[in-house]
């Protein structure tokens, strides 16, 4: 199986992280990748991804990761490259990770026979969708001229919300509406990729989302501690220096410090400051 994947990344100090070379380190041991950052980097930033990836963009397009799909796609495309590929995958830096070995996965989402895969599948109501930040496709998919469409028309909107319903449910949207079979190897309701982020990794989810660390008020801390301690030395000291880098050694201490009654203190505490 030959793997694309088009990796998108913001980074708000415009660096290239260790957990980011890490990350691009893991896809490239299955596949070619294509980084896409909507950020300019310096040339000694983005040549610490110089082994693990085929081309390297990097420019503001405030566009969200869409933006970033859709350059990485173009390129692929003017590039002549996208005959190569078997499977075309989108994924972000939204996370840390993969903490289990990642070959698995793939492969368990391509031997389903779903052409339009994802980690996590959001059962919502009026809009089930794949999740964005990790979806795979197949050539019925990444060679289809709507699919090109869909991509080429991302812009910019400066509400997340919209940027969510357009793109990330739209294209949901749009690939049941042309037949094709969405299927998620992980079900989560609502922010449950937030929220729980040790649950989902003890039920095997590789990744656990960077913004858990700050969700309602670090409720989700105890649950981090609990990954850390379980995951390999090595992802361990990245995610920690990532921690460190982007929110501070506090930030860190609170985490190794959090206890199981802190979660119920800190949702409290998030519930009143919101409602006050």
């Amino acid at each position: 199986m030959k793997r694309l994947f088009i990796l998108a990344a913001y980074d708000r100090r415009s660096e290239v992280s260790e957990a980011l070379v890490y990350y691009a380190r893991a896809l490239s041991a299955c596949g070619d990748v294509i980084f896409v950052a909507d950020n300019t980097l310096e040339e000694r930033e983005l040549s610490r991804l110089d082994a693990y990836t085929k081309a390297r963009i990097a420019e503001s397009h405030h566009e969200y990761d869409f933006g970033s799909y859709k350059r990485g796609y173009a390129y692929a495309v003017e590039k002549g490259l996208l005959s190569r590929y078997d499977r075309l995958y989108l994924v972000n830096d939204s996370v840390y990770g993969p903490l289990y070995e990642l070959e698995r996965y793939l492969s368990e989402m391509e031997a389903s026979g779903a052409e339009a895969t994802a980690l996590t599948f959001n059962p919502h109501h009026s809009h089930p969708h794949l999740e964005s930040w990790f979806m795979g496709f197949g050539e019925r998919v990444f060679h289809a001229p709507w699919f090109a469409a869909f991509l080429n028309g991302v812009e910019a909107l400066y509400d997340k919300g919209e940027v969510c319903t357009r793109y990330e449910n739209g294209l949901s949207d749009k690939l049941q509406e042309e037949g094709i079979r969405l299927l998620g190897l992980f079900t989560v309701h609502g922010k449950e990729v937030y929220n729980k982020p040790c649950s989902l990794f003890k039920k095997g989810l590789p990744f656990f989302k960077r913004d858990s660390i700050i969700r309602h008020n670090g409720a989700c801390r105890y649950g981090i501690r609990k990954i850390l301690e379980a995951i390999s030395p090595e992802a361990k000291e990245v995610v920690e220096k990532d921690i460190i880098r982007l929110y501070g050694e506090n930030i860190l201490h609170d985490i190794h410090s959090a206890r199981p009654f802190n979660r119920a203190v800190r949702v409290i505490g998030y519930a009143l400051k919101k409602w006050a």
